[in-house]
């Protein structure tokens, strides 16, 4: 008794992608939405940036907290602040910055 019988089966093989030309094609309207993905590329960046000077700030901070020997975390605490204030203020300086093409625009 056969349960399976390999006579009627037939393999197809996917297509290749890479040999066929590419079916989407890119419109006007799509052409003149590349600023707005910059600008999605340009926040995403800076949201790791912010990650980072936080991140640092706070490592530093460990560090000398564990140079001076210290038992209340004052070192810590303090480089942990001031990286998440210099963090916040480049992001108000950088959404100033680009605030001002905006209101040129609107006048």
């Amino acid at each position: 008794m056969v349960l399976f019988s390999t006579a009627n089966v037939r393999l197809q093989h996917p297509l290749n992608p890479w040999s066929y030309p590419n079916p989407i094609k890119v419109t006007e309207s799509q052409k003149n939405k590349s600023p707005h993905s910059n600008a999605y590329l340009k926040y995403i960046g800076l949201s790791f940036q912010l990650f980072t000077v936080i991140g640092l700030g706070t490592w530093f901070g460990w560090y000398v907290q564990q140079k001076s020997q210290m038992k209340f975390p004052i070192w810590l605490l303090l480089f942990c602040l001031l990286s998440i204030i210099v963090a916040f203020y480049h992001l108000y300086i950088t959404m100033k910055n680009d605030q001002k093409p905006e209101d040129e625009h609107k006048k």
